[in-house]
C-alpha cells in the first residue's frame, strides 16, 4: 500500500474506486476496493462493487462471492439481489437465480427490477415470449437508469434473434439463457455504478 493510500479513509476509497470503475480502470478500482475492505471488511457497498469489478473481467465465482457477502450484510439494494440473480443465471445455475430475485418480488410491481427478473425468470422456464413480452415492459418502466436499460436491451435483442428462428445454429436450452446471461453481466459492473453513486 502507497503512503498516499495510508491517509484515505473508507469513504474517500469507495468514491476513488467508483470513479475509476466509471473510466474503466478495473486494477485501480479492484485495488482501491481491496484498500477500503481492509479497512473496512463488513462495507457492503465495496464488496458490491468489487463484485461488479471482477464480473467486469470475468471472475465470476469471485463475483458470486461477494455480491452474496454484499447481500447478507445488506438486503436493502435490489440492484445487489439483480446482479447475482445475472451471474447465477450465466453460469447456468437456474435454481440460484431464482433464489437471488425471489426478494425482487416484493417490490412494487411497475419497479423494473420486479419487472426485469420476473422477465429472466420466463426465461429461465423457456417461456420465451413471455421473457420478451417482460423485458418490453420493464424497458418502458426503465427511466434514469441508462445502464440498466442498456443491459436488458441486450438480453432482449437476443432473445428477439431467437424468437426469429436466426439462432438454429445453437443447441436448444441453455444456450440462448446463457448466452443472455453473459451479455448482461458484462455490463454488471455499471448497474452496480448506478446503484451507488448517489450513496
Amino acid at each position: 500500500m502507497s503512503p498516499t493510500a495510508t491517509l484515505l479513509d473508507p469513504e474517500e476509497l469507495l468514491h476513488l474506486a467508483l470513479l475509476a470503475a466509471e473510466e474503466n480502470q478495473h486494477d485501480k478500482a479492484i485495488s482501491l476496493l481491496k484498500q477500503g475492505l481492509a479497512l473496512t471488511p463488513e462495507d457492503a457497498r465495496m464488496l458490491f462493487l468489487l463484485g461488479a469489478q471482477h464480473a467486469q473481467i470475468g471472475l465470476h465465482a469471485r463475483a458470486i462471492e461477494e455480491i452474496a457477502r454484499s447481500v447478507a450484510l445488506d438486503a436493502s439494494v435490489p440492484a445487489a439481489h439483480f446482479e447475482l440473480g445475472l451471474l447465477h443465471m450465466m453460469a447456468g445455475a437456474g435454481e440460484q437465480a431464482r433464489g437471488a430475485w425471489r426478494p425482487l418480488g416484493e417490490l412494487g410491481e411497475d419497479d423494473p427490477f420486479r419487472v426485469f427478473s420476473g422477465g429472466l425468470l420466463r426465461l429461465l422456464e423457456e417461456d420465451l415470449a413471455g421473457c420478451i413480452g417482460e423485458l418490453r415492459r420493464g424497458l418502458a418502466l426503465c427511466v434514469g437508469n441508462a445502464a440498466l436499460a442498456g443491459s436488458m436491451q441486450k438480453i432482449l435483442d437476443s432473445a428477439l434473434v431467437v424468437q426469429q428462428g436466426q439462432g438454429a445454429g445453437q443447441a436448444e436450452g441453455q444456450q440462448p439463457e446463457a448466452r443472455q446471461g453473459e451479455d448482461a453481466a458484462e455490463q454488471g459492473g455499471h448497474v452496480f455504478l448506478s446503484a451507488y453513486r448517489n450513496h
